[in-house]
């Protein structure tokens, strides 16, 4: 994955909250308790003003290419 710099001016972005996971978390579904994925991508949704996550889930390609919008709870952090 090839990650992209781009310089921001500090009056030309608005944080309105910090996503509450990262790239790289240990997540679990909690629809599918047995399936661990990692957070892959983490993206802002412009139109629905809503943070998602990609998530690259163990052995299952079709969830790995879903969106998992955060305020829906659809996973939670494994802590090691």
């Amino acid at each position: 994955m090839e990650v992209v710099k781009k310089k921001i001016k500090k009056e030309g972005y608005e944080i309105l909250k910090k996503p509450k996971f990262n790239v790289g978390d240990k997540v679990r579904l909690i629809k599918y308790p047995n399936e661990i994925a990692i957070v892959k991508e983490i993206i802002w949704h412009e139109k629905n003003r809503r943070i998602f996550y990609i998530l690259d889930v163990e052995g299952n390609k079709k969830r790995s290419n879903s969106w998992y919008y955060e305020d829906e709870n659809k996973f939670e952090k494994i802590n090691e």
